[in-house]
């Protein structure tokens, strides 16, 4: 920092006192964090349903600011904070926000390899006219999809299953121990 920039008018007396120190970066960011009130917590216990909800619904249920709020869904959508997944939508002159609790994951190859052939059969009853279109077979294709999301509702590793794992078969660090 350039001696001659001046810096006492900008900050308080107490802060700019003290010789050696950016002073100001600590100021701006205490600043900053006794500014807002973290709120990620009770927007996910809220609204992580994966509905689609009003933000100034949103903001008026929590009673908070509507900045404040989609400030909050804003960090959700690009860091995937507080174990959530935020998407965002207009629908006329209204913002709306669904939330997805990320604590189950199933592998995109996995996705792939078993819905295909399900697709594949809906795609081949598709082609069929309306007289030999069976709605049986429609049925049966949808009970093979209702059959795998219970399959992966019940049996999806969550992340901390997915760390775990990754811990238990990484090799310890050469004279360190595995604990």
């Amino acid at each position: 920092m350039p001696d001659d920039f001046p810096t006492t008018h900008v900050l308080p007396d107490a802060i700019a006192a003290a010789p050696g120190e950016d002073n100001r970066l600590h100021f701006v960011m205490k600043q900053r964090r006794q500014r807002r009130p973290n709120i990620g917590k009770p927007i996910v216990e809220k609204y992580a349903d994966g509905e689609w909800h009003a933000l100034d619904d949103m903001a008026a249920t929590l009673e908070l600011d509507r900045d404040h709020v989609e400030r909050a869904l804003l960090g959700m959508q690009w860091t995937e904070s507080y174990g959530c997944r935020a998407e965002k939508r207009r629908t006329g002159n209204t913002v709306q926000w669904r939330l997805f609790k990320t604590d189950r994951a199933i592998p995109v190859m996995e996705l792939l390899a078993k819905l295909d052939p399900i697709v594949k059969r809906l795609r081949t009853e598709a082609r069929k006219s309306q007289a030999a279109a069976s709605p049986a077979t429609v049925g049966l294709i949808a009970h093979d999809v209702q059959k795998l999301l219970t399959e992966w509702a019940e049996a999806a590793p969550t992340h901390s299953d997915r760390a775990r794992r990754r811990r238990s078969t990484t090799a310890p660090v050469q004279g360190g121990s595995d604990p």
